[in-house]
């Protein structure tokens, strides 16, 4: 007879995502799962198979609740240039502890030499790009942005800029700056 969860799968993906993201996943032992989050060994093996399959569900929860909180902060916004002011503050604002992003920072940890995550990464950059080319379009079909720019190349753009800002983030002591260098995008942006 097969036994029953006793634990909040979502909750467990929120837990082991922070564990990953503060110590990195090779410096994450099968037993600091286990102890950070509360479930034994054989749980942990019979739901998620090992430490890799859980680190990649882990990441694939992290980046639908990222996606959807982007989508959510960038759509309440006024005008398309607000939106992406807001979401830079926010990432700028949201690092204050200096731990970067966990994308980003599995990114630098482990590409290239895992292949499957290399693939989610580059999945999670496409879907990122498209959402920030559609809320671009949007502007543009609202006339806050003028016809004839290269939304898709700005889509890359900002995604790049998200990075990078993710990246100096754990070095740079003065928000003020990063945010600086958003303004400077989202001018060519108002042109």
């Amino acid at each position: 007879m097969a036994r029953n969860k006793s634990f909040d799968e979502t909750e467990i993906l929120n837990k082991a995502m922070e564990l990953f993201w503060k110590k990195g996943y090779h410096s994450t032992s099968v037993q600091d799962l286990v102890d950070h989050l509360g479930i034994n060994r054989a749980s942990l093996y019979d739901t998620y198979k090992g430490k890799k399959d859980l680190f990649m569900r882990a990441f694939e929860n992290y980046r639908e609740t990222t996606k959807k909180a982007y989508y959510e902060l960038l759509y309440a916004q006024p005008n398309v240039l607000e939106g992406f002011r807001k979401l830079f503050e926010y990432v700028v604002r949201e690092n204050t502890d200096r731990r970067g992003c966990f994308l980003v920072n599995i990114t630098t940890e482990l590409v290239p030499e895992d292949g499957d995550l290399k693939d989610m990464l580059r999945e999670n950059q496409i879907q990122f790009e498209k959402l920030f080319f559609d809320y671009l379009k949007s502007g543009e079909a609202m006339g806050e942005i003028s016809r004839g720019k290269d939304l898709k190349a700005f889509a890359n753009l900002l995604f790049t800029l998200y990075n990078g800002v993710q990246v100096i983030s754990k070095i740079e002591s003065a928000p003020s700056r990063q945010l600086a260098a958003v303004e400077v995008v989202l001018q060519f942006l108002e042109e």
